[in-house]
């Protein structure tokens, strides 16, 4: 039954990849730049002025 199989039962070796560079790097980039405290505040002060924009108009 379904309780014997183990977790990755239905993974076999050829089914799963492992991600290329092109992907990883993508990846890496797309961490580092979501970790960004100054990115953060940009983003919020880029809010608070449409917000502003938004009441005036």
């Amino acid at each position: 039954g379904e309780r014997k199989r183990k977790f990755h039962s239905g993974l076999d070796d050829e089914t799963t990849q492992k991600p290329s560079e092109i992907d990883r790097e993508a990846y890496n980039l797309t961490r580092i730049h979501s970790a960004d405290p100054m990115a953060k505040m940009m983003e919020e002060k880029e809010q608070k002025r449409m917000t502003k924009k938004a009441k005036k108009g």
